[in-house]
């Protein structure tokens, strides 16, 4: 079977982190490694880009972040770390999700920040970022004690937190540790190895056409948590090309590998319930209900609740044959993880498919529909000189 390759741009997830990381080590008066293989995504971008208004001689009055939920929290955290008197908003969506635990953490490390009904906009005033004691929760979002973790080092006082009731999304608290350990040996370079949760959609391509797959600066030793989609993909396989469910799997330590693996879930052959993932309620959708709306659009049997999703496969050829006369249209309810999921099976099996708003997967890669196009046109060529031999 040929080995198809394909280079994906980094990591939204550590390049977001590194470029804050670049920037604390800065004011610390430490080495300023080189990034490379930077992120092209809008979340990047707009990091990029709030980071710079923060760190201008004249920080502007308010800064919109958009739909960038890394860059909020994150720049939320550094703007207070370093006294900045700025308004942190963002989309109509941004301005639902929470971010109290976050501020409630800040305003005990001596930092003045208020929120709208624990929500952003994010009102932070002139302080002193004085350090101590506080405590933050773990249980909706990973990003509030790595945001901590990041900053924590600008305070003038030693920064102790203790991480309160459950943890999610372990997996980036971990990467954010390695990422701090590794900028303060101060290198002068930091490489930014490929996106690990873009190539989840990747792997779900290659299950499905039945391919061999081969993603360049990846590896199974990657600091990120969504390595895991190797382990997820080698348990679905089978040589016949028929897919096999997961079974009951845990996936809180990886919510971005829900969608991927909810889609396969659809085209496998018995029931996989997914648990432990009531923090997708508060993602750039409700990815719970997204999925079980669009998922029902293809005749799946999906049952959800707040904490899980349970398909019941229908098999690959018996989803083709329910579908492939229909036209759909998928709505991704603005969201890039539900619009790509989707659309692996738009260049795959169900070509007659409709993505709406399909141009929303640049929030984390950009490269999505033209990577997946170069696999199509290179599957066929292998298949045509196969034919002519």
């Amino acid at each position: 079977m040929k080995k198809f390759k394909i280079a994906l741009k980094g990591s939204k997830s550590i390049s977001n982190r590194a470029l804050l990381l670049r920037e604390v080590n800065k004011m610390l008066g430490l080495k300023v490694p080189k990034l490379k293989n930077l992120s092209t995504s809008d979340d990047t971008r707009i990091m990029k880009e709030g980071l710079k208004l923060l760190t201008s001689k004249k920080t502007p009055r308010k800064i919109n972040l958009g739909n960038a939920g890394t860059a909020l929290r994150f720049l939320t955290a550094f703007a207070a770390a370093t006294g900045k008197e700025v308004i942190i908003t963002g989309s109509k969506r941004m301005q639902k999700r929470p971010i109290e635990d976050l501020v409630k953490a800040l305003n005990k490390l001596g930092c003045k920040v208020e929120s709208t009904n624990g929500c952003p906009p994010v009102k932070i005033h002139k302080s002193d970022f004085l350090g101590g004691e506080t405590e933050i929760s773990g249980s909706k979002s990973s990003q509030f004690l790595s945001a901590l973790l990041m900053i924590a080092p600008l305070a003038f006082n030693k920064v102790e937190i203790a991480l309160i009731g459950e943890k999610v999304s372990v997996s980036y608290i971990e990467m954010t540790l390695k990422m701090i350990e590794e900028f303060q040996k101060e290198p002068k370079e930091f490489f930014i190895e490929a996106d690990a949760s873009s190539a989840s959609y990747l792997g779900a391509y290659a299950l499905l056409r039945n391919i061999k797959l081969q993603i360049e600066n990846l590896s199974e030793k990657s600091i990120q948590g969504d390595i895991a989609f190797i382990k997820y993909l080698k348990k679905m396989e089978v040589k016949t090309g028929d897919i096999k469910p997961l079974g009951v799997v845990d996936m809180n330590a990886t919510p971005d590998l829900v969608m991927t693996f909810a889609i396969l879930a659809a085209c496998a052959n018995g029931t996989t319930k997914i648990t432990n993932i009531a923090n997708l309620k508060i993602k750039e959708s409700d990815r719970i209900i997204a999925l079980e709306t669009e998922l029902k659009k293809l005749d799946v049997d999906i049952r959800t609740g707040t904490n899980f999703i349970e398909i019941k496969g229908l098999g690959k050829q018996s989803l083709i044959e329910k579908n492939a006369r229909k036209r759909i249209t998928i709505d991704p309810h603005d969201d890039h993880r539900i619009a790509m999921a989707f659309g692996v099976l738009k260049k795959t099996i169900l070509p007659r498919l409709k993505i709406k708003n399909p141009s929303i997967v640049s929030k984390s890669y950009p490269e999505f529909w033209s990577d997946l196009n170069r696999l199509n046109r290179q599957n066929r060529t292998n298949k045509k000189n196969k034919s002519h031999k």
